[in-house]
């Protein structure tokens, strides 16, 4: 509820729907009208909702790519592969290669 709030406020200041993203909430997405959602690697919900909606663009964190081209088959709008850079919030999982990159690339 917090956060349909704060959403709700910002729409209703003027900040373009078209620009905000939901993550992986499709009831959030719904209930305010939003057409752009995110998703978790593999998230089965991310095949489904495109499927059922493919006017939705729906986006996947990928880190594989296998994942990357499991997305491009079901149809996803986009994919972000990473990470590419030392995170604090993966201290023991080192950034992808450039082979890795390169792969996702071709």
């Amino acid at each position: 509820k917090e956060l349909q709030h704060f959403i709700q406020q910002l729409i209703y200041q003027g900040f373009p729907k078209s620009k905000m993203m939901i993550h992986s909430d499709v009831k959030l997405l719904n209930t305010l009208g939003l057409q752009n959602i995110h998703f978790r690697e593999n998230d089965a919900q991310a095949f489904q909702l495109k499927s059922k909606y493919p006017d939705i663009h729906v986006s996947m964190s990928t880190h594989h790519l296998s994942s990357v081209i499991r997305a491009y088959e079901a149809g996803l709008d986009a994919v972000f592969f990473g990470h590419i850079f030392p995170t604090p919030s993966k201290p023991n999982l080192p950034p992808r290669s450039q082979v890795e990159i390169d792969s996702v690339l071709e």
